[in-house]
């Protein structure tokens, strides 16, 4: 990954994206939520939202430490 422990709103959605399927309590329940992920050595927490039928989208997110 990136040897300077920057990442980009890109690469942070991509791997968040991948881990929707560990999610299928909050996905079913149709609500937004968050959850944390680590990238590195740094920690984000990642906030989805429903945008159409079974979609589920990256809103946000924030460093967490």
């Amino acid at each position: 990954m990136v040897t300077n422990e920057e990442y980009s709103k890109e690469q942070i959605e991509e791997y968040a994206d991948g881990l929707l399927k560990d999610h299928k309590t909050e996905t079913k329940a149709g609500k937004p939520f968050s959850f944390s992920i680590s990238l590195g050595k740094k920690k984000y927490q990642v906030f989805y939202e429903k945008k159409d039928e079974d979609v589920w989208k990256l809103q946000d997110f924030k460093e967490t430490s």
